[in-house]
């Protein structure tokens, strides 16, 4: 097995799991164009949405916070073309854009799923995951075997995979960046 791969993923440990949001959209081929605010009936559905269940985005608040979700996404965001918009998400709180992240898998993911979330990021296995995505170089080069194979099991399973699906869904990508260039505000004029 590949050092950098986990059997059962689409894609690498680094791009598949925790780089959501502008990192997931730079691997699908957006990294050329600066933060865009997209204007689609998606995401203006989710600005109506009700809002989610308190028990799931508790869990799933925890379970970004584990996975350090916020500095996740704005290492992704880091590297595309510089913009003011960029530049104003870069200078959020990562709790504010791992919150927001959170709000909206909550409406997609029931408690069972979520709580199966959060136990994964707050393990061993997932704060080595996490760990390793964040590191110098991304490298899954630190991951015991052993905790590759558990890493790997969370992923095959049914909440695994609606997570990694969520985190890769082009709606999510759309309504996180619509959200988080609101909250950053529209700058100086």
């Amino acid at each position: 097995m590949d050092p950098g791969t986990l059997p059962g993923m689409k894609t690498s440990l680094f791009a598949s799991i925790i780089v959501v949001g502008l990192g997931a959209a730079q691997a699908a081929g957006a990294a050329s164009a600066p933060l865009s605010l997209p204007v689609n009936a998606a995401a203006a559905a989710s600005a109506t949405a009700p809002e989610p269940d308190a028990a799931v985005l508790a869990q799933l608040t925890q379970a970004v916070r584990d996975g350090r979700f916020g500095a996740a996404y704005k290492r992704g965001l880091k590297a595309s073309p510089a913009s003011p918009t960029r530049d104003r998400v870069l200078a959020l709180e990562d709790d504010i854009v791992a919150g927001v992240f959170a709000r909206i898998a909550a409406r997609r993911l029931d408690l069972a799923e979520a709580t199966a979330v959060a136990t994964f990021y707050a393990s061993p296995d997932g704060q080595a995951l996490t760990s390793a995505q964040l590191s110098a170089d991304g490298s899954a080069s630190s991951i015991a075997p052993a905790q590759r194979d558990a890493i790997a099991a969370f992923f095959a399973s049914p909440p695994g995979r609606k997570f990694n699906a969520l985190l890769a869904d082009p709606a999510v990508r759309g309504e996180l960046q619509l959200a988080l260039a609101f909250i950053a505000g529209p700058g100086k004029k």
